[in-house]
């Protein structure tokens, strides 16, 4: 795997360890690959969001032309799967591949794993990099060595506190000091930590801090210590004689124990043999450090040697019953003849022993061992098995246990051979139990292929595995084909035909369309042979291609009761989908915290906040955005959704306050701080702010129109801008960009027409009178009706705004109802465009939430 190291130093190697010399001599290249690797949310970015962060005075054109070449440049070198797409737009960094220390650092700190991520916390990012014409990229760069500099002092401070919990506080203050050097001038984190070092028995060390970070401000700041910080101080230094004065009378005490224990070593010879052991603990326990308390001599040397006895009880226990789990090692237990026929039992050592031949020779894990029951608890894979006699033939079952993913053993489906043929049934069985294995070793599927499919062979899970590459690299027609290949080498490896269905299901192009029937048409066929999950799944895609939202909710709401890790994020989104956001918001909140979906700002805390926004929640609603803004203080998607909870509430200044913030933040993903500004405003003003909604929207509109030439030039940029003038009711400067849009190009941003052209320039026509325009623009809408996977298909949302403006509105009804199916939608409660609706009651009940 190649290796990029950026935090402390700057360093580039292969898979073999050599320098990648050609990437890292040209900095802006590196600094491109850089950002892919570590920019957050980690993941794809759009093209159009690079340009101007490397090549802000270059127009469009030239700009993407030197993309285009930096990106052919670094895959490349780099080699094939290292730089991927997703669409034509989306560029980012296939993870299996490439591994980055800030990024591996992310995660660590995610899953709450703070030592090892300190570990990888070398110093800044990139320290003392510079790209030349970059403005963007450095400006991102300062803010993400911030961040992650901010995020490893709390990491610090969170291990720091762990220790002091438990009664270290030596391991506390080594720990507190690590965070106030990642954060100098943090007075009140100064201040914990001169406490925690005055805890542990050592002021010197508080005087000595206090003295260097007096000195520190003083040079950096022009400052002095806070009074509250003086006092501290003054406070330690006056216990120290105290300190040195119990020291004293510990000297001297501890002479006269001695002295006496001299005296009575002959009469205590006797009793030597049950001494010995207390007095071997004590010296044990005396090589440790240990938190010194004001208490008198005698009673620190009894409690001492009284806490060693326990303590060195204590490492007994662990080390009998605390095994260490060694992920690279799996045991094979023999074959257990359970037939009755001793002169069998050679079939199950044969088994066992080809097996582990086998797993050696595909190295699918490091170590393999042959292993008697009970086997040995070390290894993090055991597979186990054995036979029976049926009539005149032998029946086989295997089961693959991982101590790693706790549950019910990987049972393989049973295999029946006659006596003489076992040979063939072991070859069969070695197949599956080696395709277990590998799909183990993989993180996603090592927790779902248990709940979906049995195992597959090993030649079928390679050829799935080659399908999953060419999909992240967009290749959809050349990955369909392989999972068809890998159904076709293992015909019980159903879940492959399942997969491809999906991922042809939500690709939005009309020739991947005809793969998916296709592909439902071959599960139909062996519906006897899916498990229950796939069942499920495959309803669901039944019933989203018949654009039946209801019935696809339910059975995706089965589906995660079976894999609740894999589905109830899935769940959740056709829960609002749906129309149902108190089942949507109960589903994300079942998720574990260590859930790899708690890590998506624009997904999980969007659709959770969002769910609770529509329950009319907001205090939820707000605390679930401050804990998505602690995970990213730069997150725009974080912040917008902690200003739409305080709109709700109506604490508007502090909506005024957070609205600078948004200006000072980068754009995050698709998300500008100018449309989620305007986002911002819509909300003010359905909750009935209109003086603050209208401040908001032009704040976005002036950031709109003050990007770089370079930048308002694009189609995005173009699209974002029409829709904030159309949002703030400026109906002629938005029907002015929209049919500039619809005449400089044929589709709109990620669709295949141009609805949203059609639908707002019909809209807008409306609003001005000219209604012989709408009807011709919405009759042209009829055109680009078409199956997408969603509920609120365009071209009928954009035809019943239509309707409803003219006042039809039962036919806008009729075409809601088309778009949305009868559950309707929380989301157009507050569209400016059906306002003249809001006191119809088909529309007040299907704007509802349901139950």
């Amino acid at each position: 795997m190649i290796r990029l190291q950026t935090l402390g130093t700057l360093d580039l190697t292969n898979a073999e360890g050599f320098e990648l010399r050609a990437i890292v001599a040209q900095p802006k290249r590196l600094a491109l690959l850089t950002y892919l690797a570590v920019a957050t949310p980690h993941g794809f970015h759009r093209r159009d969001s690079l340009l101007p962060l490397f090549w802000p005075e270059r127009d469009t054109e030239h700009a993407r032309a030197s993309l285009s070449r930096a990106i052919y440049f670094l895959r490349r070198e780099l080699g094939p799967g290292v730089v991927v797409n997703r669409g034509n737009e989306e560029i980012g960094l296939c993870r299996d591949r490439i591994w980055c220390d800030a990024a591996a650092f992310d995660d660590l700190l995610s899953e709450n794993k703070y030592h090892d991520g300190l570990d990888l916390y070398r110093g800044e990012l990139l320290p003392g990099f510079f790209v030349s014409g970059a403005s963007g990229f450095e400006e991102w760069l300062e803010i993400q060595r911030t961040r992650l500099r901010d995020h490893a002092s709390a990491a610090a401070w969170s291990l720091s506190k762990e220790h002091e919990a438990n009664g270290d506080f030596a391991a506390a203050a080594r720990w507190a000091r690590r965070g106030v050097d990642l954060a100098p001038f943090s007075e009140a984190a100064f201040r914990r930590f001169l406490t925690l070092l005055d805890r542990s028995g050592d002021p010197a060390a508080a005087v000595h801090a206090y003295t260097k970070f007096a000195d520190d401000i003083a040079r950096e700041l022009d400052m002095s210590p806070s009074a509250e910080t003086r006092l501290l101080i003054d406070s330690i230094t006056s216990r120290a004689s105290d300190v040195r004065e119990l020291e004293t009378t510990m000297r001297v005490e501890t002479v006269t124990m001695a002295e006496a224990r001299e005296v009575t070593a002959v009469g205590a010879a006797d009793r030597e043999t049950n001494v010995a052991p207390i007095h071997e603990t004590a010296r044990i326990a005396s090589n440790r450090p240990r938190p010194r308390h004001r208490l008198r001599p005698r009673a620190i040397y009894i409690g001492g040697a009284v806490a060693a006895v326990l303590s060195v009880a204590g490492v007994v226990v662990v080390s009998k019953t605390a095994r260490p789990v060694d992920g690279s090692r799996v045991d094979v237990s023999w074959w257990t003849n359970r037939t009755g026929d001793p002169s069998l039992d050679f079939i199950g050592v044969n088994a066992a022993e080809q097996l582990v031949a086998a797993i050696r020779k595909t190295a699918v894990v490091k170590d393999a061992h042959l292993a008697g029951a009970p086997w040995s608890r070390r290894a993090a894979t055991v597979v186990t098995g054995d036979f029976t006699r049926v009539g005149n033939t032998l029946q086989f079952r295997v089961s693959v246990t991982d101590a790693r993913h706790p549950g019910k053993p990987w049972s393989l489906a049973p295999i029946t051979a006659p006596v003489e043929a076992s040979e063939q049934a072991i070859d069969s069985a070695r197949s599956r139990v080696i395709g277990a294995l590998a799909v183990l070793q993989h993180p996603v599927h090592a927790t779902l292929f248990p709940l979906a499919t049995p195992p597959p062979t090993y030649e079928a899970y390679q050829e799935f595995l080659e399908g999953m590459t060419l999909q992240s690299q967009e290749r959809i027609i050349d990955a369909l084909a392989k999972y068809r290949v890998a159904a076709a080498i293992d015909s019980s490896f159903t879940w492959s035909l399942v997969h491809a269905a999906m991922t042809s299901l939500y690709w939005y192009r009309a020739d991947i369309r005809t793969h998916t029937d296709s592909l439902l048409t071959s599960l139909r066929l062996v519906h006897e042979r899916l498990t229950p999950l796939q069942n499920h799944l495959v309803s669901h895609m039944q019933a989203v291609r018949a654009e039946n939202w209801v019935e696809s909710y339910r059975a995706m709401r089965a589906a995660s009761e079976i894999a609740p890790h894999q589905y109830l994020y899935t769940f959740a989104g056709k829960a609002n989908q749906v129309n149902r956001p108190r089942e949507a918001a109960d589903a994300l909140m079942r998720l574990a915290a260590d859930s790899v979906y708690q890590r998506s700002i624009q997904g999980y805390w969007r659709m959770l906040t969002s769910s609770l926004h529509q329950l009319g929640q907001h205090n939820a609603e707000l605390a679930n955005a401050r804990r998505a803004r602690a995970l990213d203080r730069h997150s725009v998607s974080a912040l917008v959704q902690e200003l739409k909870a305080l709109s709700a509430l109506g604490r508007l200044p502090e909506v005024r306050s957070g609205l600078d913030t948004l200006f000072s933040l980068p754009r995050d993903g698709w998300l500008t701080p100018g449309y989620a500004a305007a986002w911002v405003a819509t909300d003010l003003r359905a909750h009935g702010h209109r003086s603050d909604a209208a401040t908001a929207m032009q704040r976005a509109i002036n950031w709109y129109r003050s990007r770089p030439a370079i930048e308002r030039a694009g189609q995005e940029w173009r699209e974002w801008f029409a829709e904030v003038l159309y949002f703030a009711e400026d109906w002629a400067a938005a029907d002015t960009a929209y049919r500039s849009l619809m005449a400089d190009f044929r589709t709109s941003v990620g669709y295949p027409d141009n609805a949203t052209y059609l639908g707002r320039i019909g809209a807008i026509a409306v609003r001005r009178g000219d209604l012989a325009t709408a009807k011709a623009m919405s009759e042209k809408l009829v055109a680009t009706d078409r199956f997408q996977p969603l509920p609120g298909q365009e071209s009928r949302v954009f035809r019943a705004r239509i309707a409803a403006l003219i006042g039809d509105r039962a036919e806008a009804m009729r075409l809601l109802w088309a778009a949305y199916g009868p559950s309707g939608t929380m989301e157009l409660h507050d569209d400016i465009d059906f306002g003249g609706m809001r006191d119809y009651a088909p529309f007040q009940e299907f704007v509802r939430p349901k139950a």
